[in-house]
């Protein structure tokens, strides 16, 4: 699956588009599946962040909740219950990549 600018926040700059669509070409593995797979389904990526929250790493966030619970090896799920803004969070510490999602 090509993942272009159909599936990016179309309130994004043409230049930043093309800046997330370069940053993921590079994914692999569960968190890529995990994304095609909220794509798939309709999900739209809201927004990319890059060395957050540590150096190297890409945080990718979507728009809406994540459609189903994934269970994947290698990929930690993690739930964050902040009263502003909570979220679930899929991460890859071996890749250095996260996708987060509104709980």
């Amino acid at each position: 699956m090509d993942i272009d600018y159909r599936y990016i926040n179309s309130n994004k700059l043409p230049k930043e588009i093309l800046q997330i669509e370069n940053l993921l070409k590079n994914l692999s593995g569960g968190i890529k599946d995990i994304l095609e797979s909220e794509l798939r389904a309709g999900n739209i990526i809201y927004d990319v962040i890059e060395n957050c929250p540590e150096e190297d790493w890409l945080q990718i966030s979507l728009e809406k909740a994540f459609v189903k619970n994934y269970s994947i090896e290698g990929i930690e799920k993690h739930i964050h219950n902040d009263p502003h803004n909570s979220c679930i969070e899929y991460s890859s510490s071996k890749n250095l990549v996260s996708i987060i999602s509104p709980a």
